[in-house]
């Protein structure tokens, strides 16, 4: 499972738990970490028009079976007061770089039969003044790694599209 965003936070956890469970989590992480129990090599996704200048257009560090992107960057502040350029770079790691890895993986996971990919949002961002795009350190990580789990195994195989809060019942009706 190859897991961005996974140097701390939600998604260590979730490397944490699928290594106990006898999996190696691949990642891609600007900065290294002996914690992670898995290939982390350090480094950037490149910006380009082609994911095929990313770092993961082969599977070299293992076999990739599911995408999970949690990376993301948070820069609070309000609509009129928003800075574009902190716009773009919220844009460019939180949505770009899913994307860039999605497109990198398909072609790994689509060879073998097997396409699995979550994306993790933060529910810091629904409701609450000067968020922006993503701030998941606040969630609790053991929770969201087993939605994850369930989310790329067979059980799943007939979810598709839709959204799973994992909020101890804060946006329970």
């Amino acid at each position: 499972m190859l897991i961005t965003g996974a140097s701390r936070g939600i998604g260590l956890a979730l490397a944490e738990r699928l290594a106990r469970q006898g999996h190696r989590p691949i990642s891609l992480a600007r900065a290294s970490t002996d914690a992670f129990p898995g290939g982390l090599p350090r480094g950037r996704l490149v910006r380009s028009g082609s994911h095929r200048h990313s770092p993961w257009g082969c599977p070299r560090h293992g076999p990739v079976d599911a995408v999970v992107n949690i990376v993301g960057l948070v820069r609070p502040a309000s609509v009129h007061e928003a800075d574009l350029d902190d716009l773009y770079a919220v844009y460019d790691v939180t949505v770009r770089v899913a994307v860039q890895v999605v497109q990198a993986a398909l072609p790994a996971m689509t060879a073998h039969g097997w396409v699995r990919i979550v994306n993790i949002t933060s529910l810091v961002t629904v409701g609450r003044p000067e968020r922006t795009a993503y701030g998941a350190a606040a969630l609790p990580h053991p929770e969201i790694a087993s939605a994850v789990l369930y989310l790329a195994s067979e059980a799943a195989s007939a979810v598709r599209g839709g959204l799973l809060p994992v909020d101890g019942g804060r946006t329970a009706v």
